[in-house]
């Protein structure tokens, strides 16, 4: 500060209070005691005369000048706040120490200044940011159908910036971003196996057109004539397939595969006008599976032999590649008999299973934490101890009903023991059912001991109930909720954990192991004939022989293994008898045993409307007394290899689930077209459908038949054949149970009354005629 004596120059000062109104400085100076504060800071040149203030004007311009420069370069907290649509302080104090921002302090502004450039870097940021990646709530309104926690987890970026959480509205210490076009390439990766698995391979011809569309949408139009004769192969190799719809689905996925490949061969030319070289570089080299080549291969060679037809000339077929197989050797190890034992033993153990299976079912259905699968499991271990099945038609385990039993749901089997009745419900289902092998497409005969029957159908309810809940429109009700349904290593450890350490189950070690012990066992018995046939099917799926099967099994566990492997649902009064002359305590009675054993009803009861003459009941009398001398003549030892031969199905006949005991040496009734109607069979469980079958049609035709004829000799046979059919009804309820047998009619017990009504008034001319002949 200058004081001057002399009035100052105007043109080169300006009095206090000019300066203090001139709106152009107020903007600056907001009061006079901020330009009070701002002379006494020494920050303007200034003078003073006659008690006034001149501020020099030169000064006051540049500190105008500095005072804008600044205010270009950085803005107040309020316009910052305001800039990045913060509304707290605290916030913005946190984002401005973590983003470095650049601040100022002025003497004519209240606190400290903020960087514009940084600010508007990030601004910038946050345009680029959002242009790029998703949060989840994007995620969840573009993609509803997803879980987008679960499933984009994998590509989430934890964000700590304060500043990006901010922005997107991340809550603290959770969440963050997904980018953009990693999230789009998984959603459509995720629709893709959505439709790929909704594709319904019943119809192979739909589904192959849909799989294409899905994974090839656009086919090349250059080279019309290959497309339309590969396509043609496709279908022709997909419509004449005979295997079942597992195989057909694999055989569609590596048809579609190999499109790609004659797409790509011939995306600008025709095949025929490629050289050898060309079709082998593209279609025969290591990258291309075996199998796919196999198809490739037969399609070449199919178009070659085509256009030689025409006299086309082509690639030559000699120098084409023709891929072989890769036979790799196979471990053919086997489960030691005490290991199959003590896994029998600990997979019968329902204390320990039966508490955990229903724990982890709780926890499936509520979806608390990840399940175990451990029913599953437990399902899974219990098939494979009694059938050699391969692991994709025990996982294909059909589901079942609880009519007829007392079971009610999850909680009540935790609360009581499924009854031996109940469990034999559950098991005769699936025994019912008709069950697909997935390689062959044939039919499999499904077998549950007695000593696993009630834990079985434990697991099995277990399962079920699950699947009620989890897929109420599944087929089945193994899930491991693993694609391909397989056993996993986090199922198999949980339900082996507290079974042997290092111990490893195999589904296809196991199969060779139940077939190694049923070759064991025949052989051992010394039906060499039956176990060759075992170790045929070795060799079918194992190449295996009978020199590599090395098992010892003590004499005093056959019994036991017998049980466990053979199918000894039989039923007749020939088991009856073989039981009664092996296991009575009691000889002296044992001739009339046999007596009442062989003997038919008079009458079979007001069920079946008919009763027996005097000369049917002696002709079947006589032939069930042939059978009785036929058994009493043989020693201990010859009668139990004999009940060893009908439990092990070793004793053929003319029908299916049939066994004949005359078979050995020859059919005695060879005009007889079923062995049902035979004194000398032995029927099983699976017999009953085509029993009950045929006693359906009996009795739907019996009424026109017996009346379009006037041959007493053909009444006599039509009217015989139906009691037969009677009596060996009455025997099959007795094993199984009525409610059981009665299943297997059209209608259960309703519909077999009902086609009692085509007997109508015939109670009478049927007795007539009713002598065995």
């Amino acid at each position: 500060m200058q004081r001057y004596l002399g009035e100052p120059n105007l043109k080169e000062y300006i009095v206090f209070t000019k300066v203090h109104k001139d709106p152009k400085y107020k903007k600056i100076f907001k009061s006079s005691y901020k330009l009070k504060e701002v002379l006494e800071n020494g920050d303007l040149e200034y003078i003073t005369y006659k008690s006034q203030t001149f501020i020099r004007i030169s000064s006051l311009k540049k500190f105008e000048d500095t005072y804008n420069h600044i205010r270009e370069r950085f803005v107040t907290i309020k316009e910052a706040m305001q800039m990045l649509q913060i509304d707290y302080h605290l916030k913005f104090y946190r984002i401005a120490e973590e983003e470095e921002i650049t601040t100022k302090s002025h003497i004519c502004m209240h606190g400290l200044l903020y960087s514009r450039a940084d600010i508007k870097r990030l601004l910038d940021e946050k345009e680029e940011i959002i242009d790029k990646y998703y949060t989840r709530k994007d995620l969840e309104s573009l993609y509803p159908e997803i879980d987008t926690v679960i499933y984009f987890n994998d590509i989430l970026i934890t964000i700590k910036r304060s500043f990006l959480r901010l922005i997107f509205n991340i809550p603290g210490g959770l969440g963050g971003l997904y980018k953009k076009s990693l999230a789009e390439e998984k959603a459509a990766s995720y629709y893709f196996k959505r439709d790929l698995e909704a594709i319904d391979y019943h119809e192979p011809t739909e589904a192959f057109h849909r799989r294409l569309q899905l994974e090839l949408p656009s086919l090349s139009n250059n080279s019309t004539y290959t497309k339309q004769k590969w396509l043609d192969y496709c279908l022709t190799k997909i419509n004449t397939s005979q295997a079942n719809v597992s195989s057909i689905q694999h055989l569609i996925s590596n048809l579609v595969k190999c499109t790609k490949y004659v797409m790509e061969l011939t995306d600008s030319k025709e095949l025929y006008t490629m050289s050898s070289n060309q079709v082998n570089l593209v279609f025969f080299n290591h990258q291309v599976p075996k199998r796919q080549q196999e198809l490739l291969y037969m399609f070449v060679k199919e178009f070659h032999d085509l256009l030689l037809a025409k006299n086309v000339k082509c690639y030559k077929l000699g120098r084409i590649i023709q891929p072989k197989r890769n036979i790799g050797t196979k471990e053919k190890t086997i489960y030691p008999y005490e290991q199959y034992r003590k896994l029998f033993n600990y997979a019968n153990n329902r204390v320990l299973h039966k508490i955990k299976a229903i724990e982890d079912a709780k926890k499936k259905i509520n979806k608390v934490i990840r399940p175990t699968q451990y029913a599953s499991s437990w399902l899974y271990v219990l098939v494979h101890l009694n059938n050699a099945w391969r692991h994709s038609d025990v996982v294909n385990f059909p589901r079942i009903e609880f009519k007829d039993t007392c079971i009610k749901s999850l909680t009540w089997i935790e609360e009581n023991e499924i009854s031996i009745d109940d469990a034999k419900n559950i098991v005769y289902q699936v025994m019912r059912k008709d069950l697909t092998v997935s390689k062959t497409g044939a039919t499999a005969n499904f077998f549950c001991s007695d000593d696993l029957t009630i834990s079985l159908a434990t697991a099995a309810a277990i399962c079920e109930f699950i699947t009620r809940e989890c897929a109420p429109f599944s087929e089945s009700i193994i899930d491991f909720g693993v694609k391909h349904n397989k056993f996993t290593a986090y199922a198999h450890k949980n339900f082996f954990g507290e079974f042997e350490t290092d111990f490893r189950f195999e589904s296809l070690k196991m199969n060779r192991s139940i077939l190694s012990y049923l070759y064991v066992l025949l052989e051992q018995q010394g039906k060499g004939a039956a176990a060759l046939e075992i170790v045929q099917r070795l060799r079918a799926h194992y190449n295996y022989s009978s020199t590599e099967i090395y098992i010892v099994i003590p004499r005093d566990q056959l019994d036991f293994l017998t049980q466990q492997l053979f199918a000894r649902q039989n039923f007749g009064y020939i088991v009856d008898l073989l039981a009664e002359i092996l296991y009575s305590d009691n000889l002296d009675n044992l001739e009339q045993r046999t007596n009442d054993i062989i003997t038919i009803k008079k009458k079979l009861g007001s069920v079946y409307n008919i009763e027996a003459t005097a000369g049917f009941l002696n002709a079947i009398q006589a032939e069930r007394k042939m059978v009785v001398d036929l058994l009493l003549s043989k020693g201990q030892d010859e009668t139990l290899d004999f009940l060893f031969k009908i439990n092990a199905g070793l004793l053929p006949s003319k029908q299916d689930n049939v066994q004949c005991i005359l078979s050995e040496s020859d059919c005695i009734k060879p005009q007889q077209r079923e062995c049902h109607n035979c004194s000398f069979s032995v029927p099983n469980f699976y017999s009953l459908s085509a029993l009950t079958l045929s006693i359906q049609s009996t009795l739907e035709q019996f009424n026109v038949s017996f009346h379009n004829t006037n041959l007493p000799a053909e009444k006599t046979r039509l009217v015989n054949l139906l009691y037969k059919k009677m009596d060996l009804l009455v025997d099959s309820c007795k094993k199984f149970g009525e409610s059981e047998v009665f299943k297997f009619f059209e209608g259960e017990k309703e519909g077999y009354f009902k086609l009692l009504e085509n007997l109508g008034e015939l109670s009478e001319e049927v007795e007539e005629y009713l002598t065995y002949k």
